[in-house]
């Protein structure tokens, strides 16, 4: 098996999702292409368009064979934290090489850079340092940091979203010394944030912005499948629920409490509680509490991790060793039922394909980590008015798609 791994959330799946599976399994030449998935929450800090099973129907539709769940816990989290997790879980399942998207045309400076960022040598330590003391944010400082040891160009790297998950990537891979070829793909037309679309390319953002805006019957040329699938009445119905109900949170909530979670800190519990007396809709919080060094996808973790009560205790304990406790399989084909056998007979790492008969061979951590998964679930549901699917994750069985 020449086994290619591919780190993804698909919010929402597009067409240039599937011309990276397609172009990854030609530059790699890989037989069998396994995908990390986000479940229901997503790295920034919100509940995904449309349900984990649909996502990874529509990749296995589109190239991939094997689609597994990347926990919650690992998801929902800086893009370091997430970059660490999935990789580590494509190593722990068998994958020799990973592809990712990039907007450099070149890998080599990304690597420089990586390599920087994973050894931090004293003279980085030291302008990281100065920066952070002139009032930057952290990725602001250690751009200038880089920009200081390396040269402007070699920083530039870094203003890319799609270039800072690739740089995290190639960390993980050097801090977890895992067996893993880089294959990067160059990104098509649309940039990661780009709010327009763009022929038959857009990026995830501007798709999500049309949807929100019910405009779905323009995206129709950007996505491999019928536009009703995304149904944006579901999503805004979710989108009201979750800010609604984490305002009643913040109502609620002492400050010891707000300490609790993870990314609180530098006194944003007080801000925090002051912010939910004077504002009253989600957005005017997150605008009221962010600034140049705390950015709103910080605050969007946080208020996501009030909500699943997923606490600064819980990511200590369920993420550190780097470790998957188990491969959740979503959707998969005939090459993908191939190497969930090889998995369930190769790796000590349970296989969980059935959550009600399986969960029980889960130690400690696993189930632990297993139970937020299952929350993001059913508050996905419940937020979206969808009482009746609650507990989904009990019912509903991997996809398989013939091929």
């Amino acid at each position: 098996m020449q086994t290619l791994g591919i780190i993804a959330e698909y919010n929402p799946f597009h067409n240039g999702h599937a011309y990276q599976i397609m172009a990854a399994k030609k530059a790699s030449g890989a037989t069998h292409t396994l995908v990390v998935m986000s479940g229901s929450a997503v790295q920034r800090g919100s509940f995904a368009v449309v349900d984990k099973w649909t996502r990874a129907r529509q990749a296995v539709e589109n190239g991939a064979d094997l689609v597994l769940e990347l926990p919650y816990a690992y998801a929902c989290q800086s893009a370091e934290a997430f970059a660490s997790g999935a990789l580590s879980l494509l190593d722990d399942a068998g994958c020799r090489m990973l592809s990712f998207g990039m907007e450099s045309p070149q890998i080599e400076p990304l690597v420089a850079v990586a390599r920087i960022l994973w050894e931090e040598p004293p003279d980085y330590q030291r302008c990281l340092k100065q920066g952070l003391a002139e009032g930057l944010s952290f990725p602001a400082a250690r751009q200038q940091a880089i920009s200081t040891l390396m040269g402007a160009q070699s920083a530039r790297v870094l203003a890319s979203p799609n270039n800072i998950l690739a740089i995290e990537y190639l960390k993980a891979i050097n801090r977890q010394g895992a067996a893993i070829q880089p294959i990067p793909i160059k990104r098509q037309s649309a940039g990661y944030h780009s709010q327009t679309l763009h022929g038959t390319f857009a990026s995830a953002s501007a798709i999500r912005k049309h949807l929100m805006e019910g405009q779905s019957e323009m995206i129709g040329a950007c996505i491999p499948y019928d536009p009703a699938i995304l149904s944006p009445k579901k999503w805004q119905t979710r989108v009201r629920g979750y800010q609604d109900y984490v305002l009643g949170r913040l109502l609620t909530m002492d400050l010891g409490e707000l300490r609790k979670y993870p990314g609180v800190s530098e006194g944003l519990e007080f801000a925090l509680h002051g912010a939910v007396k004077k504002w009253h809709t989600y957005e005017d919080i997150l605008k009221a509490v962010s600034s140049k060094r705390i950015p709103q996808s910080r605050i969007r973790r946080i208020l996501m991790h009030l909500s699943t009560e997923f606490t600064t205790t819980d990511f200590s304990e369920l993420t550190q060793p780097v470790s998957s406790p188990y491969f959740r399989v979503l959707a998969f084909n005939r090459a993908g039922r191939q190497w969930i056998r090889r998995l369930a007979q190769e790796s000590d790492t349970p296989v969980i394909s059935n959550v009600r008969s399986n969960q029980t061979r889960l130690d400690a951590r696993g189930g632990r980590m297993l139970s937020f998964d299952l929350k993001a679930t059913d508050l996905f549901y419940l937020f979206g008015g969808q009482p009746e699917n609650i507990h989904q994750d009990f019912t509903q069985s991997p996809i398989y798609i013939e091929s």
